[in-house]
């Protein structure tokens, strides 16, 4: 099962998984992680919170597996969105970022100089330093890479068969 669940286009059978595991209280095992590591876990998570809308023991349990106030976030923001097609788009602005970071030698410092943050370490400063604080600062670090995306096209170039 989890090699599908590791298949980032396989947005639709991670989220059936995870609403599963969580229906009928099952143990977290990396399967279930899985579901969250394509970059777009907070779309997941949404679907989920969609889902429990309609199910009454998603929606009991969730909370023993997910932080609610990061999930209904998600949900807020995804509300009305094509979910699928949101997590793919998210995937795509990711693949960019580690692109530029990997291939281009683009750096941290150099995304958020993009997004118009002058001073990274400000910025980290000024949210929480917790989970909750680290995520808010992804989030909006997030801008910049949908404006590389949109300068850049929809996903970044192949490697090449010289950097394999």
């Amino acid at each position: 099962m989890s090699s599908s669940l590791n298949d980032p286009e396989n947005f639709r059978g991670r989220v059936n998984y995870a609403a599963a595991v969580i229906s009928n209280l099952r143990n977290s095992t990396r399967s279930f992680d899985n579901c969250f590591e394509n970059n777009d876990g907070d779309v997941v998570a949404a679907a989920l919170m969609r889902r429990a809308e309609r199910n009454p023991k998603l929606k009991a349990n969730i909370p023993r597996y997910l932080n609610m106030d990061m999930a209904e976030a998600a949900f807020a923001e995804y509300r009305n969105a094509d979910l699928p097609a949101a997590a793919r788009k998210i995937r795509t602005r990711s693949a960019w970022a580690t692109y530029l970071f990997f291939n281009k030698g683009l750096s941290l410092n150099d995304l958020a100089t993009m997004a118009g943050i002058a001073d990274l370490a400000k910025f980290m400063h000024s949210y929480p330093d917790n989970d909750d604080g680290i995520g808010a600062a992804m989030a909006d670090l997030r801008s910049t890479i949908a404006r590389m995306k949109s300068e850049c096209g929809e996903a970044p170039p192949a490697p090449s068969a010289a950097s394999k």
